[in-house]
């Protein structure tokens, strides 16, 4: 078996049938996408794991549409200090909006309707889905 695999990069162009994107050019996104875990790389794992790294310095607007997913989902946003500060977002969960500092995390249930925007700084955001293939409901 193999334990040890490199991230996957995002495609330049992003099936919005497949991701929450209002669009699919991954050029005019304020991230970059990275697959660490997920069946194409380890067909055995139960979770999908994706980084997004963004460098952006103001508030780039909407780019996700609400979704949910059939199955629990976390979320890390990381900033690049030293102490983990260094950016700002923004999620819709179940409709409430929450602004929000690195460093800081969400859970958000299955079935559960959200977003998340960057809004400011720079850092990673790490999504953790517990389901084996990435998918989600409009």
């Amino acid at each position: 078996m193999d334990y040890i695999k490199k991230a996957r990069a995002s495609e330049a162009k992003i099936d919005t049938k497949t991701r929450p994107l209002l669009h699919g050019d991954a050029a005019l996104l304020p991230f970059r996408r990275f697959v660490f875990v997920e069946p194409k790389l380890f067909p055995d794992a139960n979770v999908y794991q994706a980084v997004h790294k963004t460098a952006k310095t103001k508030d780039f607007g909407e780019y996700q549409v609400e979704h949910s997913h059939s199955a629990d989902e976390t979320y890390l946003f990381i900033g690049n200090n030293e102490d983990l500060t260094g950016l700002k977002a923004e999620m819709v969960i179940d409709g409430v909006k929450h602004a929000f500092d690195s460093p800081a995390s969400a859970f958000v249930p299955k079935g559960v309707k959200h977003k998340y925007r960057f809004l400011e700084g720079s850092g990673l955001m790490v999504v953790t889905l517990l389901k084996k293939k990435y998918g989600f409901q409009k």
